[in-house]
């Protein structure tokens, strides 16, 4: 089975109007309707893009993982009439949507059978592996032609590997990583996306749906990167806003003064703004030390110490052990 595609030009995607494709490296920064795109360079090395499947609205879309995140994303599609067939290792949290009318997937495997597009949103490299490689993982069942998109936060490496794999059945991965509160009802997310451009054009209207920022960072592997950068960022905000409030919870002044001396002054940030209901999330700390621990074994391999990151790495237990002690309101 093949894809021919019938999705007409959305206005998210004539929003951006490239004038001709620029020599590799250079990029020029467009913002229209909230999307954030870089002009991409030739890409070579990626699946077909010759034949893309049908992505217009109420097609069937399939979802691997359905933690917190996960059912998040799967929820905004189900608001914008996507039929969906998911797959997740909890059989009660799979009964929930099936009572809610989605199509209940017995593995990966028969998820990517019946559907053009599979996302996925699972915790680390050995669960996207089993996920996409096993024997009733997703490369099992897709066919030529569908796309495969990663919402993980995984080691370069891995997503290299997946990509080659895919890439002998012309099956196309896009890195797509997340930024966004999976424990807020009705979050937008931000993605990040990396890939061959025609795919990602071809798939913008779905990301569009789903978040409130996108931004296309460049070839396969370029948005987890960027993803890795933006968590040493984001870890390195929370260690500065957590010392911030000790100090001042030692000086005897309130919580919600210093908050907004912070969110007025130039030390504001999301992770300040955020601070209180990141620390609040039960998976917070262990998903912050993967990622750092990814972005670290990557800066390694380019030659690269981080000693923030090493630090903030070190110190995230007690930021998130001390967090009761100033976060009073």
């Amino acid at each position: 089975m093949s894809f021919t595609s019938s999705h007409a030009e959305s206005a998210l995607e004539r929003s951006l109007n490239f004038e001709g494709r620029p020599a590799p490296g250079s990029f020029r920064l467009l913002e229209t309707d909230k999307v954030i795109s870089r002009s991409p360079p030739d890409q070579t090395g990626v699946a077909s893009t010759a034949t893309l499947p049908d992505l217009t609205r109420g097609c069937p879309l399939g979802f691997v993982g359905l933690g917190n995140q996960g059912q998040m994303l799967v929820r905004h599609w189900l608001d914008r009439g996507h039929q969906l067939v998911l797959f997740d290792i909890r059989p009660e949290t799979m009964e929930q949507f099936e009572r809610e009318g989605v199509v209940a997937a017995a593995n990966p495997a028969e998820v990517a059978a019946r559907v053009a597009l599979t996302a996925i949103c699972v915790v680390d490299d050995h669960q996207m592996e089993q996920v996409v490689l096993a024997p009733d993982g997703i490369l099992a069942g897709a066919a030529a032609g569908s796309i495969i998109v990663i919402h993980s936060t995984i080691s370069v490496g891995c997503l290299c590997k997946l990509g080659e794999a895919a890439r002998r059945q012309d099956v196309t991965i896009l890195d797509a990583p997340v930024s966004g509160g999976a424990g807020k009802a009705g979050t937008r997310t931000s993605y990040m996306i990396g890939g061959p451009w025609e795919v990602v054009r071809h798939c913008l209207h779905m990301f569009g749906e789903r978040g409130e920022n996108v931004t296309y960072t460049g070839p396969s592997g370029s948005g987890l990167k960027a993803k890795l950068a933006h968590q040493i960022v984001l870890c390195v905000n929370l260690l500065a806003a957590s010392e911030g409030y000790r100090l001042a919870a030692a000086a005897g002044l309130e919580h919600s003064i210093m908050r907004d001396v912070l969110r007025f002054g130039v030390a504001n940030s999301r992770a300040v703004e955020q601070f209180q209901s990141i620390l609040a999330s039960p998976e917070a700390m262990q998903l912050f030390s993967k990622d750092l621990e990814l972005a670290i074994d990557w800066a390694k391999s380019l030659g690269m110490a981080l000693p923030g990151a090493k630090l903030v790495l070190e110190l995230l237990p007690s930021i998130f052990n001390e967090a009761e002690a100033h976060l009073t309101i």
